[in-house]
């Protein structure tokens, strides 16, 4: 049990993307693997690509020069053969076929002439060439000079256009940009495109009434209540730090001056402050450095060596022989507090009858979400088992990065090369599988049972939040105005509306 807190209350990428350097399709020759662009965002407005090449050979006429490219920009504009990008393994390749929709489409030829002629008026207003003045250079000269670049940027605008509104028709969740995969045109005739998307796995969700649940009866047994220990429990965890003059032991807080002299390049670190609690299991990038401090007393200096392997972690002590000066500067000891009305009031109760009051009826609210917690991991799990799709790779190696990038956070990780940081991801995909297929299946059945969060919902919840926080209802709304905290609190209930759904409908059984 802890004391209210006041705080802010919470709830549980634009990219920028570059214009790809590709040739324009050229009438009668196929385009194979084109992306179409769906929702692409850009942080600055991007030139067509038929305007591009006609705006250069324009300068090149008013100059008289080529306009000669490097080396490097050159082969910026390669196309890279397929074969360069990295293979995934054939059963990542299987899931991703499993995914893949692929169709037809078919532009009139009246609509790319259409297009061709809109282009053609547009670039007429805008080009400029020798003899002639902005905007008066005749359509007959543009179109000589300039057809094959605008037909290959009217041919990619009509198939885009085509491809985006089938999507549409047909309702298709797609993952990844559509790829054009064939391309027919000559001039005069209709254009016909073979296209490939990725989608989103369809979902089949079952009559969950259907699904039993079978828990381990052991795993639900919770210790019964037992005070003495609860309130053992509340001053440990509210013990502080005490200076003593003896000398330092296991369990100790001590605070050391350090400095280190890396002897093969005899070059001496600056010195520096540190709290360390002596504990051969606590982390210290000082190799044993528990063992040498044991017994010591403020005041003591400390001088050792210490030989570092070559993988170590920080890099300019790998590899090397350190020397270590430290001094003992103070130590503290841990003390529990006193039974007292000092420790109810910073607790938040009256006095010690209300004290255990409280810290019993604590203990049996996290007993029963500790036992709720684990039915719910059950039900996860055999929901996972039971409603088999497969899952987009790339869906995968994104929850991995973001569990790991979680974990990074509470418990950092040193890692000596990219290789330890694959292998490590490589660990995390069950896990990370597991959370992207119960994603899946509550956003499957929200659209199955139509769960929305209302408008009273959210008003609940705010009050809900303003108890908790111990902060003014209004406050709460003003917070939750914000449209990224609005978003997390929606989905946040949301969620808790499926899995109350879900907990309602399966059947748990113990055995």
């Amino acid at each position: 049990m802890t004391k209210a807190e006041k705080m802010k209350p919470e709830a549980a990428r634009d990219t920028d993307t570059e214009e790809e350097s590709r040739e324009s399709p050229q009438p009668g020759e196929p385009q194979t693997e084109t992306k179409v662009e769906t929702k692409t965002k850009t942080t600055k407005k991007s030139k067509p690509k038929a305007e591009k090449t006609i705006k250069k050979e324009v300068k090149e006429a008013e100059t008289g020069e080529e306009q000669v490219k490097s080396p490097d920009q050159e082969k910026a504009e390669e196309i890279k053969p397929e074969g360069e990008e990295k293979k995934e393994e054939k059963k990542e390749e299987e899931k991703e076929n499993e995914l893949k929709v692929k169709f037809s489409i078919t532009v009139p030829y009246a609509k790319v002439e259409e297009e061709f002629n809109e282009a053609l008026l547009k670039y007429a207003d805008e080009i400029k060439l020798p003899g002639f003045r902005k905007g008066k250079v005749p359509l007959e000269v543009i179109k000589s000079r300039y057809k094959e670049a605008i037909q290959g940027e009217v041919v990619e605008k009509v198939v885009e256009k085509a491809v985006l509104e089938k999507i549409e028709t047909d309702k298709m969740k797609i993952i990844s940009q559509p790829v054009v995969k064939n391309i027919d045109y000559k001039e005069g005739k209709d254009i016909n495109a073979d296209i490939e998307v990725q989608v989103f796995p369809t979902i089949e969700i079952p009559y969950l009434e259907t699904i039993e649940v079978k828990i381990p009866a052991a795993e639900l047994k919770v210790e019964d209540y037992d005070e003495k220990k609860q309130i053992d429990l509340v001053l440990e965890a509210h013990k502080r730090q005490v200076p003593v003059t003896r000398a330092v032991k296991e369990g100790d807080m001590v605070a050391l001056k350090t400095q280190e002299k890396i002897l093969p390049t005899k070059r001496m670190t600056p010195r520096k402050s540190i709290y360390y609690l002596v504990d051969e299991k606590e982390p210290s990038e000082i190799l044993d450095l528990t063992k040498e401090i044991i017994g010591k007393t403020a005041a003591d200096d400390i001088t050792f060596r210490r030989s570092y392997p070559g993988d170590y972690h920080k890099k300019p002590w790998a590899g090397k022989e350190i020397e270590h000066y430290i001094t003992v500067e103070n130590v503290f000891e841990w003390v529990k507090p006193e039974l007292n009305k000092d420790l109810f009031k910073s607790l938040g109760v009256e006095d010690e009858e209300d004290f255990k009051k409280k810290l019993k009826e604590e203990y049996e609210r996290v007993k029963n979400q500790q036992v709720e917690d684990k039915k719910l991991k059950h039900i996860i799990d055999t929901l996972c088992e039971t409603i088999v799709f497969p899952i987009p790779p790339g869906i995968v190696e994104h929850e991995a990065s973001e569990l790991a990038m979680r974990r990074q956070q509470r418990y950092p990780l040193h890692f000596k090369d990219e290789q330890q940081i694959k292998e490590y991801l490589e660990t995390l995909k069950p896990e990370a599988e597991k959370s992207a297929r119960f994603s899946f299946i509550v956003d499957a059945i929200r659209e199955k049972f139509n769960l929305d969060v209302t408008a009273d919902d959210l008003e609940k919840q705010y009050k809900i939040i303003a108890e908790k926080s111990n902060l003014p209802l209004p406050e709460v709304r003003k917070f939750y105005m914000k449209k990224e905290q609005a978003q997390d609190l929606k989905e946040a209930m949301l969620r808790d509306k499926v899995l109350d759904l879900i907990k309602g409908k399966v059947t748990v059984k113990e055995v």
